[in-house]
C-alpha cells in the first residue's frame, strides 16, 4: 500500500551501466558490488525532497545554486576554497551538481552524472598530526549514485545500496576513508542516515532500522546492543526525514513534525527531557516543510518561510543569541521549538556544528550561531546574518 510521498525513488530503469564502488573501498556484511538493485518498481530519480542545496558543517556552509557550490567560512584556511575572512568562493566541481551534504570539516557534492565529489580537510588516519588537505580531487568517490544522505556519515545512495565513507552508521565501526557498501532491503525508495545507524523506508511504507539504539534512535526501546535490520512502528505519511546522533525526525504530510531518541536538551521538542523510542509530535508545529538535524539541535521550516529550532542552547544554535555554556545553567535545555527571528522566505535550513544556515528565496544564505573559529564574518555569537549574498 502506496500511502506516502515518498522523499527518494529508487528504479531499476536506468539503462546505463552503474560503477558502484571504488576499486579500493570495501563491502559490509559480506555483500559485494554486484549485489541485486533496490527497486522501487517505479520509474522516477530523486525526488525534490531529498535534493539539499545547503549544507553545513563544523563552520562552513556550502550552498548549491544554479548547478554549482559556492562556500563560505570553514576551520582550516584554504581547504575548502574559501578564505579566512569567510568571503565565499565558488568551488569547482565538475558537472552540474544535485545536491549537497556536510560533516565536520569536509563537504560532499553529488551531480547529475551520479559521480559524488568529497573536500575539505581530514584529520590523518593516525589521529595525530595536522588536517590533511583535500582538494576536489580529479575522481569521484562514489559513481553511480541517486542521493546523498548523511552528516556525520557521509553516503551516496545508488541502486547497490548505501557507499559510506568517513564515519559510517554503525556503532564501533572503525573511520572509512575509502566507500564501504551497506547492503539494503529489498524495494527500499528511502533512507536515513544517523550517527550511528540508518533507516529505510520501502515500497510498502515500512520502515526498518539497524545500528546504535541506545536512546531509542532505532524506534525501539533503547538498549547498548546493535540493532539488527528491524521492523519499527511510529511512521506514517512521511514526506522528509533527517537523524543525527541519537536523534530522528520526520515531516508527514499533513506539515506536523514528528521526533525519537535522545531528549537530553530537548531535542525531541515535546516539552520534556525524556528521551523517546516512539515518533512524537513536535508542540505546535502543524506547517512544516522541511526538518534538520544537528548536534543537539533541531530545526524546521515552515510553509510561510520561518524556521523553528530546538535542543541546546550551548553553540546559540536556536537563533535568538541566547548562549548557554553549561548544562546546569538555567535555559540550557530548549525543549518546546523557538521562532529564529528575522528570518523570512526561507527554503531550506541546515545545522552543523556552531552554526545553523538558512537558504532564503533569493538564494542569498543567512547563518547564526557561535563562530569559535573566526572563519565566518562575525566574531562571538550572533542572530542571522548574511553570509552568502544572492546570485
Amino acid at each position: 500500500m502506496k500511502q506516502m510521498m515518498l522523499v527518494l525513488l529508487l528504479s531499476t530503469a536506468c539503462t546505463r551501466t552503474v560503477s558502484a564502488l571504488q576499486p579500493d573501498a570495501a563491502v559490509l556484511d559480506g555483500a559485494t558490488a554486484d549485489a541485486p538493485p533496490v527497486d522501487a518498481g517505479q520509474d522516477a530519480g530523486v525526488w525534490p525532497q531529498m535534493q539539499r542545496r545547503i549544507s553545513a558543517g563544523v563552520a562552513h556552509v556550502c550552498v548549491l545554486r544554479n548547478g554549482s557550490v559556492t562556500c563560505a567560512g570553514g576551520i582550516i584556511v584554504g581547504r575548502m576554497g574559501w578564505d579566512p575572512t569567510g568571503r565565499p568562493r565558488e568551488v569547482p566541481i565538475p558537472g552540474e551538481i544535485l545536491s549537497l551534504a556536510s560533516s565536520a570539516n569536509q563537504a560532499s557534492a553529488l551531480n547529475l552524472a551520479g559521480d559524488v565529489y568529497w573536500f575539505g580537510s581530514r584529520t590523518p588516519a593516525s589521529g595525530s598530526g595536522e588536517p590533511e588537505n583535500m582538494p576536489v580531487p580529479e575522481q569521484p568517490i562514489v559513481r553511480g549514485a541517486r542521493a546523498l544522505l548523511g552528516n556525520f556519515p557521509l553516503c551516496g545512495l545508488s541502486v547497490a545500496g548505501l557507499h559510506c565513507w568517513f564515519r559510517l552508521p554503525r556503532p564501533n565501526v572503525p573511520l572509512s576513508y575509502a566507500p564501504q557498501l551497506i547492503p539494503l532491503p529489498a524495494n527500499t525508495v528511502s533512507v536515513l542516515v544517523g550517527g550511528d545507524h540508518y533507516l529505510t523506508m520501502d515500497t510498502e511504507g515500512v520502515v526498518r532500522c539497524r545500528g546504535g539504539n541506545r536512546y531509542g534512535q532505532c524506534a525501539v526501546p533503547g538498549t547498548d546492543t546493535e540493532i539488527p535490520m528491524t521492523v519499527v512502528q511510529g511512521f506514517r505519511d512521511v514526506v522528509q526525514w533527517d537523524g543525527g546522533d541519537g536523534v530522528g525526525c520526520y515531516v508527514n504530510r499533513s506539515g506536523r513534525v514528528l521526533c525519537w531518541g535522545r531528549n537530553v536538551n530537548g531535542e525531541l521538542g515535546d516539552g520534556t527531557l525524556t528521551s523517546r523510542h516512539q515518533p512524537r509530535a513536535i508542540v505546535g508545529m502543524e506547517n512544516a516543510v522541511q526538518v534538520a538535524v544537528g548536534n543537539q539541535v533541531v530545526c524546521a521550516t515552515t510553509r510561510v518561510g520561518q524556521v523553528w529550532c530546538w535542543g541546546s542552547r550551548r553553540n546559540a544554535l536556536l537563533g535568538d543569541q541566547r548562549h548557554v555554556v553549561a548544562p546546569e545553567d538555567e535555559g540550557y535545555q530548549q525543549p518546546l521549538p523557538v521562532l529564529v527571528p528575522g528570518l523570512t522566505d526561507v527554503e531550506e535550513v541546515a545545522v552543523g556544528l556552531v552554526l545553523a544556515c538558512a537558504l532564503r528565496r533569493d538564494q542569498s544564505v543567512w547563518c547564526w550561531g557561535k563562530n569559535d573559529f573566526y572563519s565566518l564574518p562575525w566574531r562571538g555569537i550572533r542572530g542571522p546574518h548574511e553570509v552568502i549574498p544572492p546570485p
